[in-house]
């Protein structure tokens, strides 16, 4: 056991999982940097996306695959999270792969909106007035009250599949629409009747090394509900593809919507979706995704009576367990490094991406050193294989690619830093010579354009 003491408080970290102590979920505020800044340095650094943490209020379960979050910004768009507090209109639930306080863009994403009355397509026109004092954030449950369509939205989720509530105030019709949020106009939906789902994928592309090229995977999902479709059918409107299913609701009658999510293929989101939530549930799998994070937050426990300060804390701590994301199926399939539409299988491990290493090797990764070392040795398993499969070590790994963002090689700092510590549950000659190749070797012109080796060649840039 470790003890670090501050003036006034002190936060103790536990080799082991404890006990609750009565719940440290509640102190997690998931709007906390959703909003702009307000100090005076902030007008130092410019009135643009600098001045927001371009947070994201996600519900999810550490370290997970897809997240979910209210959407206010419909797009993809480099440095646009899904969510902004300031904004006014709801347009659906976003099954999102954002890297939580980046100025990066989402990838392979899809959103679901309820919708009552006449059936509409177009965001401008079915998105919906919200205020913030009728939603209620967490980060294992999301919910919010559309007075416009007299609906109760409600949301969990697991590592990567999610329930929603959809609980009618009125006698009326209900649309969902599902739609993929391809900014290229690439996003694929279909109706499979057969199986009474939505199921389809969104494209991913790369930004910075290969800017705009495929990144080789999709985002796939798969929409289930157990109530037979009424209607269903799929709509492209100004560019906007998409599918909806409807069903008449009588007053205070719920449609409950199953959600899969994977990066490999539209058969194993069902898998996932299966093998995490096989039964119609919500309530269930809302306790289970709270049991997962209070059992992650007990990591550490602040001894300070100051209810405010153990808020700050928890909040950050929340925040620590966006990214790494898990990036492989329950069967262990997951898409091939560095390649176009290529799969693999784990021998029994996970499978992680979204590596910001230039940004978590200085303190996010120090600490799961500390408090969560088989993590650590899961991450630096995942940055061999893709060593392997690409050839060079990557030093900031995002979206399945190599990126080379920002200067130097933090990836063998944190491999470095973690062996020092005695985390070496992953090959560590492989580890050595991935190493020593990214230090002593240059790559060619076109792979380090391609963003492999380390960083900062000058030769190379000019």
């Amino acid at each position: 056991m470790l003890y670090i003491c501050y003036v006034l408080s002190c936060f103790v970290f536990t080799s082991t999982y404890g006990q609750s102590s009565g719940g440290l979920l509640r102190y997690v505020q998931p709007l906390v940097g959703t909003g702009a800044s307000t100090v005076a340095a902030n007008a130092i650094h410019g009135k643009g996306t600098e001045q927001y943490a371009n947070t994201i209020p996600a519900v999810g379960v550490p370290f997970g695959m897809t997240q979910w979050t209210p959407q206010t910004r419909t797009s993809e768009k480099k440095c646009l999270p899904p969510y902004y507090y300031k904004d006014s209109l709801f347009s659906g639930f976003r099954g999102t792969h954002w890297l939580s306080g980046s100025c990066t863009q989402d990838y392979g994403s899809f959103t679901i909106m309820p919708v009552t009355g006449a059936l509409q397509v177009n965001a401008a026109d079915y998105a919906a007035p919200f205020s913030h004092a009728a939603a209620s954030a967490s980060a294992n449950y999301y919910k919010i009250s559309l007075e416009r369509y007299r609906l109760l939205a409600e949301v969990t989720a697991l590592a990567r599949s999610s329930i929603m509530r959809f609980t009618a105030g009125k006698d009326d019709s209900l649309h969902l629409l599902i739609t993929p949020n391809s900014d290229r106009g690439t996003g694929y939906i279909k109706i499979n009747r057969e199986k009474n789902q939505v199921e389809g994928y969104n494209p991913a592309h790369r930004i910075y090394q290969g800017w705009g090229q495929p990144a080789g995977f999709s985002g796939y999902f798969v929409v289930q509900v157990k109530k037979k479709f009424e209607k269903a059918g799929t709509f492209n409107s100004a560019g906007n593809t998409g599918a909806y299913a409807s069903w008449k609701l009588k007053k205070e009658e719920s449609i409950i919507v199953r959600v899969g999510t994977s990066f490999t293929s539209v058969e194993e989101a069902e898998k996932n979706l299966e093998a995490e939530i096989p039964g119609q549930d919500f309530n269930t799998v809302k306790e289970q995704s709270a049991r997962i994070w209070e059992k992650a937050l007990q990591k550490i426990t602040v001894k300070d009576t100051d209810e405010d300060a153990k808020s700050i804390f928890y909040t950050a701590m929340y925040h620590t367990m966006q990214q790494p994301r898990l990036f492989s199926d329950v069967s262990g399939t997951y898409p091939v490094f560095d390649r176009q539409y290529e799969t693999a299988r784990t021998s029994g491990r996970p499978y992680y991406d979204d590596f910001s290493m230039w940004d978590i090797y200085r303190a996010q990764l120090p600490l799961y050193e500390i408090i969560a070392p088989s993590l650590i040795s899961d991450f630096i398993n995942s940055l061999l294989i893709k060593g392997q499969q690409g050839g060079w070590l990557p030093i900031f790994p995002c979206w399945n690619n190599y990126t080379g963002e920002m200067t130097g090689d933090h990836a063998i700092a944190f491999i470095a830093a973690a062996y020092l510590k005695g985390i070496r549950n992953y090959d560590t000659e492989t580890a050595w010579q991935l190493m020593r190749k990214n230090a002593f070797d240059s790559p060619t012109p076109a792979a380090y354009a391609a963003g492999k080796g380390r960083r900062a060649l000058k030769s190379y840039l000019q």
